[in-house]
């Protein structure tokens, strides 16, 4: 399968790590503070080519708001418990 929407990377974590590293921290900021663990290398990739801070940022940002309605639609069809609708809280 190719990859042609940014490249084709490595992810382990020494590697994820040290694309994290080489981000700004306003991006580094965002994706510490997602709700997902998204990966960073694409956003490396866009950082070297001339995409600022501020834009990742807003990508992390919308890969969440995305993320977030995803599990929303998925919530509202569940049938029964599953990981995003069990409580926390066992009935006594």
């Amino acid at each position: 399968m190719s990859n042609t929407r940014g490249g084709n990377y490595w992810t382990t974590t020494a590697a994820v790590m040290r694309a994290y590293d080489r981000l700004p921290p306003e991006a580094r900021r965002a994706l510490a503070s997602a709700v997902e663990d998204w990966v960073p290398q694409p956003l490396l990739t866009k950082y070297r080519r001339g995409t600022t801070a501020a834009d990742i940022a807003a990508f992390v940002a919308l890969w969440d708001r995305q993320e977030l309605a995803k599990r929303e639609r998925q919530r509202a069809g569940a049938i029964g418990p599953y990981s995003g609708n069990r409580s926390e809280v066992k009935d006594a």
